[in-house]
């Protein structure tokens, strides 16, 4: 059947008519194919070839509708609840008035697309076909009841909602992804709580770098929203500056906004290699970002995540990842007696796969542990610096100080036989000290040497016997005591042996 002029129905239909055809084919140069009256199309094939579909008044659908132009509903349009019937269109639609999805399955089959009309539209299954850079544009709210197929187009959101009304049902995709950059959100009800997790496809571009899905896990029988900006917070306000003082940095290439009803969220998103060092959220508190502590990864999800389970509900966040900053302190300083070791008990906040580095770590058991045990050779003044990424850092400095103990540091023997070990009796003297008087007495208490060097064990350019010999010294010290140099002063023997 061929139909001319700009509108059929009008002049031509005074009464309800139903066709019952296999097929009904309408090829026209006119614009439109316009109904005013009262149409069904039962278990039949309807082809709008070039033209526009406009209805304003009552059509119902139980068949196959393939328009090549746009859908535009300005009457009733519905499809009945019992039997599956399809729709195929080629342009945009525009819903004005009353449609009613039933069984119906929507495929837009065009490149670029605007969904939207003066009235909301509920779909029951919907499908997006084309190839990767498509793009669906809602220009009103619209609801999907059964199966979303993204398949590889954008559907972007713009600045509408998106409903997903039965959240027990994946959606279908392969490349495709929802984008809610200007402000639009997807919502997500669930009929009954899901005993899995539910991915939220969300993306703000055509790369895998850029899809940014969210895991609702386990949400119960509520509505859930979420809103995915694939731009800094800066935009809206948030400056990523702004932070607390336990967050180095947020990520601000995109961040989402969380929206709760009656119920708490538990979510989880998703986290790239590149961006292992946020390993906890942030939120938005009206000044700052500010660490979520109680966020981080979850097991419940099997790939690399940080994970959320504590929003409250009738609440509104604004969530990005945060770079935590750690917190150290080596511990006070202390003495060791030259040989002696001692455990450094490092404290403070490590993020997880924070480095750890000791410098200088000379005598240090390890220079990338918390807890390095530390024998005294020589003093050490050594800093460890955490670091949880490029300029996230914390440090601090420990003195280990040798006691002045010169008891520990004078032999009790020495051998001048000019090896060149032990050659000379005198103190080993700590950084910052110096000898002031060295005295030597044999046995029967003669002084056999006086000076500021250890004694290399001659008398008179005359070596002496072997034996027992006295001592008596001073140590100037570096250290100050009540307005002086600290001085030691020691006595003792000990054994000359040739």
């Amino acid at each position: 059947m061929e139909l001319h002029g700009k509108h059929f129905g009008k002049t031509y239909m005074k009464k309800i008519f139903s066709i019952y055809l296999l097929f009904i084919g309408i090829n026209s140069n006119a614009q439109f194919f316009s109904n005013t009256n009262a149409i069904a199309i039962n278990n039949s094939i309807m082809s709008v070839n070039n033209m526009d579909f406009e209805n304003f008044g009552d059509f119902s659908n139980t068949g196959e509708i393939t328009i090549n132009g746009n859908f535009i509903n300005s009457g009733v349009f519905s499809s009945n609840t019992l039997n599956k019937s399809r729709i195929f269109l080629n342009l945009n639609w525009s819903n004005n008035l009353t449609f009613v999805a039933g069984k119906s399955d929507v495929i837009f089959t065009g490149s670029n697309q605007i969904i939207g009309g003066l009235a909301p539209t509920v779909f029951n299954i919907l499908d997006f076909q084309g190839i990767s850079g498509n793009i669906k544009t809602l220009q009103n709210n619209i609801t999907c009841s059964d199966t979303l197929f993204l398949r590889d187009i954008e559907l972007s959101a713009n600045s509408f909602e998106f409903k997903i009304n039965n959240g027990i049902i994946p959606v279908q995709r392969n490349s495709g992804y929802i984008s809610t950059t200007n402000n639009g959100s997807l919502k997500i009800y669930f009929p009954v709580a899901l005993n899995s997790y539910f991915e939220a496809p969300l993306g703000y571009g055509n790369s895998a770098s850029q899809y940014k899905p969210v895991f609702l896990i386990n949400p119960n029988n509520d509505s859930f929203g979420i809103t995915l900006f694939g731009n800094s917070p800066l935009a809206q306000g948030m400056n990523p500056l702004y932070l607390h003082d336990s967050v180095c940095s947020i990520n601000d290439s995109y961040y989402y906004k969380f929206k709760t009803f009656g119920s708490s969220m538990f979510y989880g998103i998703t986290k790239s290699v590149a961006e292992s060092y946020y390993t906890k959220l942030s939120r938005w508190d009206g000044v700052k970002w500010s660490k979520i502590s109680n966020s981080g990864q979850t097991g419940t999800l099997a790939f690399s995540n940080l994970s959320l389970n504590s929003q409250s509900n009738f609440s509104t966040e604004n969530i990005s990842q945060a770079i935590e900053k750690p917190y150290v302190f080596a511990g006070n300083d202390f003495f060791l007696d030259l040989g002696q070791s001692k455990t450094i008990k490092t404290t403070g906040y490590f993020p997880s796969g924070s480095s750890i580095l000791w410098t200088p770590s000379n005598n240090l058991s390890c220079d990338d542990c918390l807890e390095p045990v530390f024998t005294m050779g020589t003093p050490l003044t050594t800093v460890i610096t955490v670091s949880n990424g490029p300029g996230c850092i914390s440090s601090d400095t420990i003195n280990i100080l040798m006691k002045k103990d010169y008891r520990n540091l004078i032999p009790t023997s020495f051998t001048p036989n000019g090896d060149l070990l032990n050659d000379k009796f005198g103190p080993e003297l700590l950084p910052g000290d110096k000898l002031s008087d060295l005295e030597i007495f044999n046995r029967w208490g003669q002084k056999i040497y006086k000076g500021t060097q250890n004694w290399d064990g001659t008398y008179k350019n005359t070596e002496v016997m072997q034996g027992v010999y006295l001592y008596k010294l001073m140590i100037l010290s570096d250290e100050m005591k009540n307005g002086e140099l600290k001085k030691y002063f020691l006595s003792g023997e000990f054994t000359l042996f040739r």
